[in-house]
């Protein structure tokens, strides 16, 4: 089988002999004790098994791919268009399709045998079975399961684990997925968990519980709710069965740590993002076999964007076509040649909203391609006809210097991929306008950014939030919610026990926090709300001392519950003390013990012999939105041999600057046939995205494309990251194209124009 699949004889011995001469030590008290050889070679677990079971893998689809050629098995088609199936491989699950004939089966059988004499893996056909479609007689499903020796099933309730098949109750169809989290649920319950322990077992395991089903449905509504219900009894109780107060709403809970939330997910909106995400590979990858699947059922002779929802549609097809709004909303195209977009009609503008262009009234002017002259933009046509504004937005998207296609990329990412935390933003918004609007909120999210980022246990973080988000169940809170309580502070016995006064004006509070010395500008603010005066102290104190004044605000907490239900009490410098010993064991053992090595300062060092080295830097001028291009080659003698500098304008970042001189100096290095070189550029986001493979959707993904394929012409270059102090002659070329505005190319003597920056080098 390793010969049919073309693998070099030695290697082929080195894989035998690893299956062949494989023994097994078992670990018995944490020591290895004796060895057991295997009479069929690597069992299940060994670190080679995976691999090798790819490859019979590989074979048994090669096998029945061939009887398909041979027109020996049909497979299935759904719809007129469709590709043909005939097997769906993963992993040990084996779904192999055919028409219900005894020749079929019999082909299958040989297929089946061929494999079994090829690997050694033996078919267990207890655990194998066979569904008929309905049209199928009864007596030919008993003969066919007869001859296969298998049993036969109405259906399959499941395959990777997700239902095959969805009736009209979805509720029911899914109620695994609740019997599930409520297990989670009931172990967790009971056990003395702190908030930031609860925050954790809510976000990174319960509800990651449904995702997998949610990445191919569209669960139902109230489904979701109940789930948000459960992890919701769950954060605000500690006990199964006792009634708990919700102090703060679900949705509001779900709302980011920088708005006032805890990050905990809405899983609707959840389910939005991860079905759009399929949307998205649907366009991304046209040639997946669900892809071809879709377009052949759905949309035959339009694209997806365009598709409906026939009838009689599947529900995965119904839960990607709702999740579409969500895709559609960062979808933006990329201008290639500019034949596929629609000047007026489709999004392809990089504003950070509204991507299609403002028309004001009757243009001729129908596709982008209409807006371009020689591959480049005819400025003078543009900023006739567009508003100034988004003229300078046109002018400012790159182009290359090929011909290539219009591409959809998703305009929120760096990169132009698809994220799934970004859709869940833009899903969450959709869902509840009222919570996102910016009037929602009077917090500022950098207030809320000082309390989650300081360096204090996640317990105390949970207080604080409380403490500002005004849920902490004081006296007076408690009394709101008709819970008969006293209402008096219990260190004072003077004041009623509000959020304001335990915080920050009960005389207890105030002598714990006065014990510091670097905290006595925070007993002389103003008064304001508990956020408002927590970022006050911040910018009073050092970001040290404002941690430990968190830690005290919980400390004081801690100290008047245990006066509350156990009845005993410490003194005030007993509060600070224990205080200061959690904060001390907690710096203590999260302090790294390895220390951070600072990078050593290199100058520039000339290439191999027979070698040419381009360094490459752009300049940029936010106020002018112009750059500066500064292009240097030397041999290994540090010779200058050639050279480039120039401006470019209507830039809106100093990255595409970067991009532009690069694909620059690619064009100089060909013009002058200078191969081999290295280039080295100070811009690690632009070598990384060019050092890497495939297309780049990103927003210099033009220009990329253009530098990747002059590399490609170039035999042996590559581009290389440095430091800006390898890189100084390439910046003050840049720095000076820049102020200059000169444009200038050389080969040979470096022109009296320049000759001045290169001095000193």
């Amino acid at each position: 089988m390793l010969y049919r699949l073309g693998f070099d004889e030695n290697w082929i011995g080195v894989i035998m002999k690893c299956v062949t001469t494989v023994r097994y030590s078992f670990l018995i008290n944490g020591q290895p004790r004796g060895y057991l050889t295997p009479t069929r070679g690597l069992r299940q677990g060994d670190p080679l098994s995976p691999y090798l079971f790819l490859l019979c893998a590989e074979v048994f689809s090669a096998l029945l791919a061939r009887k398909v050629t041979h027109g020996e098995l049909q497979g299935i088609k759904i719809c007129e268009g469709a590709p043909v199936i005939h097997h769906l491989l993963f992993a040990d699950d084996s779904l192999v399709f055919g028409k219900a004939t005894l020749s079929e089966c019999q082909h299958i059988q040989s297929v089946l045998n061929a494999y079994e004499l090829a690997s050694g893996q033996q078919i267990n056909f207890a655990k194998s079975s066979i569904v008929f479609s309905k049209r199928v007689p009864e007596a030919d499903k008993l003969s066919l399961a007869s001859f296969l020796g298998v049993a036969i099933e109405v259906k399959h309730e499941k395959y990777l684990g997700l239902p095959t098949y969805l009736g009209r109750n979805r509720t029911e169809t899914f109620a695994y997925i609740k019997e599930r989290l409520s297990k989670k649920l009931a172990g967790w319950q009971g056990k003395l968990l702190s908030g930031a322990g609860k925050d954790l077992l809510v976000r990174v395991v319960a509800q990651a519980l449904p995702s997998y089903a949610m990445s191919c449905f569209l669960l139902p509504n109230n489904f979701c709710d109940d789930l948000h219900q459960m992890c919701s009894k769950f954060w605000w109780g500690s006990k199964p069965n006792e009634r708990k107060i919700h102090w703060m709403s679900w949705e509001r809970l779900c709302r980011s740590k920088e708005e006032g939330g805890m990050g905990f997910r809405d899983l609707h909106a959840h389910n939005l993002a991860l079905l759009a995400k399929q949307g998205w590979r649907l366009i991304r990858y046209p040639g997946s076999l669900v892809s071809r699947l879709f377009k052949a059922r759905y949309f035959p002779h339009s694209s997806f964007l365009n598709a409906t929802t026939p009838t009689h549609s599947s529900s995965c097809w119904r839960g990607i076509f709702v999740a579409k709004s969500v895709l559609q909303a960062g979808l933006r195209w990329q201008v290639g040649n500019g034949t596929s977009i629609r000047i007026w009609d489709d999004p392809w503008i990089p504003r950070p909203n509204l991507f299609r262009s403002i028309r004001y009234g009757p243009s001729p002017l129908v596709l982008v391609s209409d807006l371009m002259v020689d591959g480049h933009w005819n400025k003078e046509l543009i900023f006739e006809n567009f508003h100034a504004d988004e003229a300078l937005l046109i002018c400012s998207i790159p182009l290359s210097r090929s011909i290539v296609p219009d591409r959809l990329i998703w305009h929120f990412d760096m990169k132009g991929l698809f994220t799934t935390k970004i859709a869940y933003k833009i899903a969450f918004a959709s869902l509840h306008p009222v919570l996102t609007s910016g009037s929602s909120s009077n917090s500022n999210p950098s207030h809320w950014k000082f309390i989650w980022a300081a360096p204090i246990p996640g317990k105390v973080k949970v207080h604080v939030w409380k403490v500002c988000a005004s849920i902490l169940p004081t006296a007076s809170q408690l009394r709101s919610r008709r819970v008969p309580v006293e209402d008096g502070c219990l260190f004072c016995n003077s004041e009623e026990e509000t959020l304001s006064h335990v915080s920050r004006e009960c005389c207890f509070t105030r002598d714990v926090i006065g014990l510091a010395p670097d905290l006595l500008p925070v007993l002389h603010t103003p008064p304001s709300s508990l956020l408002d005066w927590l970022a006050l102290c911040y910018t009073l104190v050092t970001p040290r001392a404002f941690a430990f004044l968190l830690m005290l605000l919980w400390g004081v907490w801690k100290e008047k519950n245990q006066r509350l239900w156990v009845g005993k009490g410490r003194t005030v410098q007993q509060v600070f003390c224990h205080t200061t010993s959690i904060l001390h064991s907690y710096v203590v053992a999260r302090h790294s013990v390895t220390p951070r090595l600072g990078r050593q300062v290199k100058p520039w060092s000339p290439p191999p012999a027979g070698w040419l080295k381009v360094n490459i830097d752009g300049a940029f001028d936010q106020g002018t939105r112009r750059g500066g291009l500064g292009i240097v080659v030397r041999d290994a003698d540090s010779t200058v041999v050639a050279g480039a500098c120039g401006q470019c304008s209507d830039v809106l970042q100093p990255l595409v600057v970067e991009a532009l001189a690069s694909r620059l100096a690619c064009k100089l290095v060909e013009e002058n046939s200078l191969a081999p070189v290295i280039f080295e550029s100070d811009c690690l986001q632009l070598v990384q995205a060019i050092q890497t493979d495939g297309d780049d959707t990103s927003q210099l993904g033009r220009i990329v494309d253009d530098i990747s394929l002059s590399i490609s012409y170039l035999a042996g270059s590559f581009f290389s990251h440095v430091y800006r102090e390898s890189n100084m002659l390439a910046h003050k070329l840049a720095k000076y194209a820049l102020v200059s505005g000169l444009q200038i190319s050389w080969s040979g003597h470096v022109p009296p124009g320049v000759s001045n920056l290169f001095c000193n080098n």
